[in-house]
């Protein structure tokens, strides 16, 4: 498991990357299979390492004055409205919880951007930014949680730019807390089971359903 939950962007003023300072991973049943979501937040960009430049002439993605003005990163596909997330499984490929870990989800592969189609997830970093092309991987599971290690483009579209030449890297912690019927759903608990195969059991807590 990784000593220290971080995100990195690699490129910018901070090679040691940024705390993540809170990191939620849940996931959904929907009508048409089982997805996950993730919600991060990172510490203030300089919260551990203050940097000063008089360098007006920096990239914005190399300028601690640009990083300092939008103050830390939020990365997810639930804190502004519901995102599309991660699809998971299906009748056809149901999850396998024991098999999680040979995994590696990659979620929104286009490589332009379009904004007639949906996103996994948002991203505010230098102001409402884009993020595509993830690549997402749940691995080492020990007593409950999991080693996230998640790596993603970005686009600085609020300053206008629309090309992905720009990365982020999360190494993280994390621990599933549950499937969460989507609103309307009927008989949640039938399609959770057609959807994992049986193979694993759910407790059902204040309507989420937790693996036993």
């Amino acid at each position: 498991m990784p000593s220290a939950n971080r995100i990195f962007f690699p490129g910018n003023p901070w090679r040691e990357g940024h705390a993540v300072e809170h990191l939620q991973w849940t996931g959904r049943i929907e009508a048409d299979g089982l997805y996950f979501d993730l919600d991060l937040r990172s510490a203030n960009y300089d919260a551990e390492r203050r940097l000063e430049t008089d360098d007006l002439d920096l990239d914005s993605w190399e300028s601690p004055l640009v990083w300092g003005n939008y103050h830390r990163c939020s990365l997810s596909s639930t804190k502004w409205g519901q995102d599309e997330g991660i699809f998971v499984a299906d009748a056809k490929a149901p999850l396998d919880w024991s098999t999680l870990d040979q995994r590696i989800f990659e979620v929104d592969m286009r490589t332009s951007l379009d904004d007639d189609e949906e996103h996994a997830f948002h991203i505010y970093l230098l102001g409402h930014d884009t993020v595509l092309r993830h690549q997402i991987h749940f691995s080492e599971p020990s007593r409950g949680t999991y080693r996230l290690r998640w790596k993603a483009h970005v686009a600085l579209t609020y300053a206008g730019d629309d090309e992905l030449k720009h990365r982020l890297e999360v190494d993280a912690e994390v621990a599933f807390e549950g499937f969460r019927p989507a609103p309307g759903l009927s008989n949640p608990q039938a399609h959770l089971e057609r959807f994992t195969g049986g193979k694993t059991g759910y407790a059902k807590r204040a309507g989420v359903y937790v693996p036993k």
